[in-house]
């Protein structure tokens, strides 16, 4: 896991008013109690949601396009989405690893309005090496996106938003660093088996549900 900085200072670009303040709480509050408080931030709001229409079960990722981790990670989630019946995967978009990172996140929040964030995003985390502006605009343009508009959208101000309330969330409630992975309320953390513990979360939570309105 990347871990978050004890004091994170996201300046959004491109249009945005001002810098979004993130800084790592005590730690001392339970997952749980905090999830509850912030439900609707989590599972409603402007995020990208992959889903077919059948999606019950939300899974919650928090990424960074230029993580190591994050990378390692996706193999399992993209069997997830594509191989297990009812999940609603919701992608929240935490670039804490630079200006590099930022922008690609801009990027991909921006091809969501064109309904190609999951396109974008896999090939994202597929090309090798690090995620420039330029390499996530070539990539972008070679899977048909409109590039003026992409443009456009990802230097406004919902992109600017989208990304400011998933670092107000993730301070809310207390993400280390990325991936960080919820099935329902429940965290699931990096292990060698990383489908088979998701696959598993998914299945206890449509059994028992959520004790957040998930």
């Amino acid at each position: 896991m990347r871990k978050l900085p004890a004091i994170l200072l996201l300046t959004v670009l491109l249009g945005c008013a001002g810098i979004v303040a993130f800084a790592a709480t005590s730690g001392d509050r339970r997952l749980g109690e905090a999830i509850s408080e912030h439900a609707d931030e989590i599972y409603r709001g402007d995020d990208p949601v992959v889903s077919d229409d059948g999606g019950d079960v939300p899974v919650v990722l928090f990424t960074d396009f230029n993580c190591p981790d994050c990378r390692k990670a996706e193999p399992a989630i993209n069997r997830l989405v594509k191989e297990k019946d009812g999940v609603r995967l919701i992608v929240k978009q935490l670039p804490i690893l630079g200006r590099d990172s930022e922008i690609a996140a801009r990027i991909a929040l921006a091809a969501d309005a064109q309904g190609k964030y999951w396109p974008l995003h896999k090939a994202l985390f597929e090309a090798r090496g690090r995620i420039t502006q330029n390499r996530a605009l070539r990539i972008a343009e070679d899977l048909g996106l409109d590039m003026d508009r992409l443009k456009s959208d990802a230097n406004g101000d919902e992109v600017s938003a989208t990304l400011a309330k998933t670092f107000l969330v993730a301070d809310a409630i207390d993400v280390p660093g990325v991936p960080f992975m919820l099935v329902g309320d429940h965290q699931v953390l990096e292990s060698d088996d990383l489908y088979g513990d998701l696959s598993a979360a998914v299945d206890e939570v449509r059994a028992k549900g959520c004790t957040a309105a998930c």
